[in-house]
């Protein structure tokens, strides 16, 4: 319906309508689709967009042709009454109040809190809260702030005792206050989740992704890793469940935590509030000092790779640049998400062809992908096992020597070739061919290739040696002519399945491009740094600076002789400016003066240097929020799975779905062995369909809180 052709690269929120459906992206990502005439769907996508995607209001509504104080209304309007508070209202008779609510309002009146306040915490109407104490004062029960006369304090003691009554028949839950006294005697190493009925919770959807991470062993790796962070009321459970909640709800940092009322992802977490950001950054802190992440994700990774039962290990590997916006100096490289260079470290990341995330490998300073490789193989080998691993990766780790050290390791490779010889178009065979669900009009064409190896000298330059390796070249000729050639060290598969397990790394970009816009995968939990060793080497920028200053001179030499750059002789160009009289002679012997001295400063100039004065990023926490965040990952995939199960659609939004049902607003009731969450319908009758699907799918899966004993059980309301 859609020609998403040239929403590749867009950056921010746009949107397409055609034939009465509105399809929204967001930088680039289709992540909705409505029809126009659902009103209700599109307030729940206009407030989603703002809430989970961080789309500016003004800019919501510029795309919805309303105005941004409409826009404001909708979000405050859903965050106090879910998906209720988007339908349109109708005039009604006034709410009826009970004795249970009276209570709450005149308890919450001794305390001094202005009506609005009351009215948001017991979720009525400032007019009814009015109501209430407007009866209350009629009935001689006054409370402070109504009047100054003798009855002021008995009413307070009235209250006062209507609060002692109910405190001895019903505990709070949500007073955590011994628990916090034990932490700090050293009686506890982390608060027990303690959930409350309450009718009201954002985000309550966000429960379902708790139940799919508690039938992993997430949290029993975290135990067998980190083992406990001593005597605290927010334990290690916390913390991650915390960092965990983050990420579902699309908490992009720490700092957004402070945007939101602790208590309403304290409801989520089972503790009165949620932690404050300078908790989490301190307890952060004391698991980056452990340096144990590593060892974190292998585990996590080693379960992944098993679930996903493959007998081959066919591992994709590209390189992702962290970004850096700290004041300390640390190393610049080309970011392709940001289209420029920027200072920042670049993570390898492996995953499997389904985009699953497994590795995650951190480099000080910017090391080439030839050079990471074998750190990697060697950490995939652990993983692996007894099956036979096969890199994949882009012309990034394309080198001849990079290929000779990974056959010496019993190691098959996958790569585009870099720099293949002319194919002459008539060795390709008509024939229709499918390779990753695309069809091709020829046939794969095969032949054998010899790549010289080459080192490099204590100077940096590359040399021929005598040794090659011998490969395979697969050449696919394309639509437009064009020839994509591949090379490969794998002689037992067929062309096709190997050229379609290269071109399917579009899974690992749109893993990318999924975790940048969803996670903000280039966040950073501490901007703290440490020094490079010495023995780590980096570009001299003066000789960097003299090759471009040697360019630049060549390329005007050229210009006055009307000559290509490449016939140029370097050593006869005194020769050419004689041959010239007036201002070019003159010009050209200035440039061949100027240009013999850049020759001579080179040649004294090293072309690398130690990177000691240089800082790193810290890369126990950066590993930490991609551990975090690539779980999440993972579970928002199998509730996808679900959906995608029952879903009729075509458009691939399945993670769209489930993105709306994380963020769905629901109720908790809770007895001795069960936690009940009813989340609320969605804004069309498939959308529902949907959500019960996924809700009865979780449920038989008899999933139960982490840290608790509660059986987790999902429904959808009636109404």
């Amino acid at each position: 319906m859609f020609d998403t052709g040239k929403y590749l690269m867009p950056v921010g929120l746009d949107a397409m309508e055609s034939d009465g459906i509105r399809a929204v992206f967001v930088d680039g990502i289709q992540v909705y689709t409505i029809d126009v005439t659902d009103k209700l769907h599109l307030r729940q996508v206009a407030v989603q967009l703002y809430l989970t995607h961080g789309i500016s209001q003004t800019e919501i509504a510029s795309r919805w042709g309303v105005t941004r104080r409409i826009v404001n209304k909708w979000v405050a309007s859903f965050r106090e009454h879910g998906l209720d508070g988007l339908k349109d209202k109708g005039l009604g008779r006034p709410f009826k109040t009970d004795e249970e609510l009276r209570r709450k309002i005149l308890k919450l009146r001794t305390e001094k809190l202005k009506l609005p306040e009351i009215a948001r915490r017991v979720k009525v109407s400032p007019r009814t809260v009015s109501r209430v104490l407007n009866a209350a004062r009629r009935e001689q029960d006054a409370l402070p702030g109504f009047n100054e006369n003798s009855q002021k304090v008995e009413a307070r003691k009235n209250a006062e005792k209507v609060v002692s009554r109910s405190s001895k028949t019903e505990a709070d839950p949500l007073d955590r206050g011994a628990d916090r006294a034990a932490a700090v005697a050293g009686l506890i190493e982390d608060a027990e989740p303690v959930f409350a009925q309450c009718g009201h919770v954002e985000s309550a959807g966000a429960l379902l992704a708790v139940a799919l991470l508690g039938k992993t062993s997430f949290f029993d790796t975290v135990k067998r890793v980190y083992g406990s962070l001593g005597a605290a009321f927010y334990g290690l459970r916390s913390v991650f469940m915390t960092l965990f909640l983050m990420s579902v709800m699309r908490i992009k940092t720490p700092e957004k935590l402070n945007e939101r009322h602790p208590l309403k992802p304290g409801r989520l977490l089972g503790l009165d509030r949620s932690p404050s950001v300078k908790t989490l950054r301190g307890k952060l802190r004391v698991l980056a000092n452990r340096e144990q992440a590593g060892n974190m994700m292998n585990l996590l990774a080693m379960e992944r790779l098993e679930e996903a039962g493959l007998p081959d290990a066919f591992l994709l590997v590209d390189g992702h640049v962290q970004c850096y916006y700290g004041g300390s100096k640390v190393g610049q490289t080309y970011a392709t998400s940001k289209s420029r260079v920027v200072k920042g470290a670049t993570d390898y990341w492996v995953n499997l062809p389904d985009g699953t995330p497994l590795l995650c490998v951190c480099t000080p300073f910017n090391a080439h992908m030839s050079k990471t490789l074998p750190q990697i193989l060697k950490t995939a080998r652990k993983l692996c096992g007894h099956r036979r691993i096969t890199l994949v990766f882009d012309r990034g780790g394309a080198d001849a020597a990079n290929y000779e050290r990974l056959l010496r390791q019993n190691c098959d490779f996958i790569a585009y070739h870099k720099t293949p010889r002319p194919v002459d178009m008539e060795n390709f065979v008509p024939g229709a061919t499918i390779i990753n669900n695309r069809q091709y009009d020829y046939k794969p064409y095969e032949r054998e290739t010899e790549l010289t190896v080459c080192r490099t000298d204590s100077k940096g330059r590359r040399q021929r040696t005598r040794r090659s390796v011998q490969l395979r070249e697969i050449a696919i000729r394309r639509k437009d002519n064009g020839i994509t050639h591949v090379i490969t060290s794998r002689r037992d598969l067929e062309a096709i399945r190997i050229c379609g397990i290269l071109f399917g790394r579009w899974t690992q970009e749109n893993f990318f491009k999924y975790m940048l816009s969803t996670y903000n995968l280039d966040h950073l939990y501490t901007y703290r740094t440490s020094s490079v060793p010495k023995e780590i080497e980096h570009p001299n920028p003066e000789y960097t600076q003299l090759e471009k200053q040697q360019r630049k001179i060549r390329r005007r030499i050229a210009a006055i002789l009307g000559r290509k750059l490449d016939d140029i002789a370097e050593n006869n160009l005194q020769e050419l400016a004689n041959l010239h009289v007036g201002g070019k002679g003159k010009e050209l012997a200035s440039l061949s003066k100027t240009l013999k001295g850049v020759q001579k400063a080179k040649k004294t100039t090293p072309k690398r240097v130690s990177a000691s004065d240089y800082a790193m990023l810290e890369s126990e926490t950066r590993m930490i929020g991609n551990i975090v965040k690539s779980t999440a990952w993972h579970i928002e995939g199998k509730l996808a799975e679900l959906v995608r199960n029952l879903w009729t659609g075509v458009n691939g939004n399945e993670r769209g779905i489930v993105e709306a049902f994380l963020q769905t607003t629901g109720s908790i009731e809770v007895d001795e062995s069960s936690l009940k969450i009813v989340l609320q319908r969605q804004a069309t009758p498939e959308r529902t369909r949907l959500l019960q699907h996924v809700c009865n799918e979780v449920t038989v899966m008899a999933a139960k809180y982490p840290g608790t004993n509660l059986r987790m059980i999902f429904d959808v309301a009636d109404s």
